[in-house]
């Protein structure tokens, strides 16, 4: 099975696919990341800022310090050549550099040549995880269709930040949908879900982390089955829920979550993350900063 990732370039996405290049008799044909967090701007930087207009501060500073710390943890492993893995930061652009596959950064994936270029790759399987709307030719290129991977439980929770939003309302579930992708953003039929034990003890970073590898384990799980061709049903818990959406989280969300107890980040999280980013002991960076 030859399988081509569109990916958006963070923290999440890499920790979802990383599991495709360690599935037997699949090649990833190409790793294509979008240029910029934002539609509206090619240059990554420009990109980030323009997000800030669209949330809360203390939820972008949460995304730039999480994402910023995994960008080193990248230039790190890249540059000294280094494992793509430390503990749950994984690199796929060193993935795809150990086994040779094509990967870069795509402005515009719409465009005629490179839908042109996925069309000639003969790709029989597309992975997606990124906010453009694709166009139908390039989604006719895959034989065997286009699967997004997105972090709700689908109808519920469409959009953005969807572990967040989830944990700001009471009793709801927390989980992830792999979907069969149409022209119409999100409107794809779920193909299988999963969820994770929600506790608002844990941090919005610590249900993320554990929603994408629940994420990226189903996706291998879905790959294995086809090449397989095991018919297998799984359940699709979102199937009880109603329909909802939510855009970037806006300081009143992030105020609401704060009183009832949810923390984006704990800071022991993020020396954890920061340790690994450097590729250091714990135990070590806490002598640093002692």
């Amino acid at each position: 099975m030859r399988v081509v990732l569109f990916c958006n370039d963070d923290l999440t996405t890499n920790l979802i696919f990383a599991p495709v290049f360690d599935i037997q008799n699949v090649e990833v044909a190409g790793v294509f990341f979008v240029n910029s967090p934002s539609r509206h701007h090619h240059k990554p930087i420009l990109g980030a800022l323009a997000l800030l207009k669209r949330m809360s501060l203390r939820y972008w500073v949460y995304l730039i310090a999480t994402n910023g710390l995994y960008k080193i943890f990248e230039k790190l492993t890249l540059t000294l050549g280094l494992s793509p893995r430390a503990e749950v930061l994984v690199s796929l652009r060193r993935l795809a550099q150990l086994r040779h596959v094509p990967c870069e950064s795509i402005q515009d994936f719409s465009a005629p040549d490179f839908i042109e270029r996925i069309r000639s790759m003969k790709v029989d399987l597309l992975l997606i995880r990124v906010s453009a709307i694709l166009k139908a030719e390039l989604l006719a290129c895959p034989g065997i269709g286009t699967w997004c991977v997105h972090s709700s439980l689908l109808p519920a929770f469409k959009g953005i930040a969807g572990e967040f939003h989830a944990l700001r309302h009471p009793d709801m579930p927390i989980g992830s949908t792999i979907f069969l992708v149409t022209p119409k953003l999100d409107e794809g039929p779920p193909i299988a879900q999963t969820t994770i034990v929600r506790d608002s003890r844990f941090s919005v970073f610590d249900h993320m982390i554990r929603n994408n590898i629940a994420a990226g384990a189903l996706l291998a799980t879905l790959i294995e089955d086809h090449l397989a061709r095991r018919h297998t049903s799984y359940p699709l818990p979102g199937s009880s829920l109603s329909p909802s959406y939510f855009s970037w989280p806006q300081h009143t969300h992030v105020i609401q979550a704060r009183k009832s107890g949810i923390r984006l980040i704990y800071l022991r999280e993020w020396l954890r993350l920061l340790a690994n980013a450097l590729r250091l002991k714990i135990s070590k960076l806490l002598h640093f900063i002692k």
